[in-house]
C-alpha cells in the first residue's frame, strides 16, 4: 500500500514539475525575460 501511495506521489511531483517549467517559459515569453534565469 504505502508503494502504491508513493508511485501516486511522484507521479504529482513530476506533473506538477512539469506544469511548473510550461508555465515559466510562457511567463519568460510574455515579459522577454531570458529563461535560464528562470529555469537554473
Amino acid at each position: 500500500m504505502n508503494f502504491v501511495i508513493f508511485v501516486i506521489a511522484m507521479g504529482i511531483l513530476i506533473w506538477g514539475a512539469d506544469l511548473l517549467i510550461n508555465q515559466s517559459e510562457r511567463i519568460a515569453l510574455k515579459y522577454r525575460i531570458p529563461e535560464f534565469i528562470i529555469g537554473a
